[in-house]
């Protein structure tokens, strides 16, 4: 029992930070196109964001 609510904790807190994670790209890539004018595409590359972290920036611009 105690090993299963680890894991879910374990779980829970590497979800809790990959959402952080998009949360702060999303931000530097929203001041890379205000401050610079980039495209989105743009400030992704500069950014070195990967191909699925893409995905999820793009849908919340």
């Amino acid at each position: 029992m105690c090993q299963a609510i680890q894991t879910l904790n374990e779980r829970a807190a590497e979800k809790a930070a990959n959402e952080r994670q998009i949360e702060v790209l999303l931000q530097s890539v929203k001041n890379l196109m205000k401050n610079l004018g980039l495209s989105s595409d743009q400030a992704m590359d500069v950014l070195g964001i990967s191909n699925s972290d893409r995905n999820s920036i793009a849908s919340k611009l």
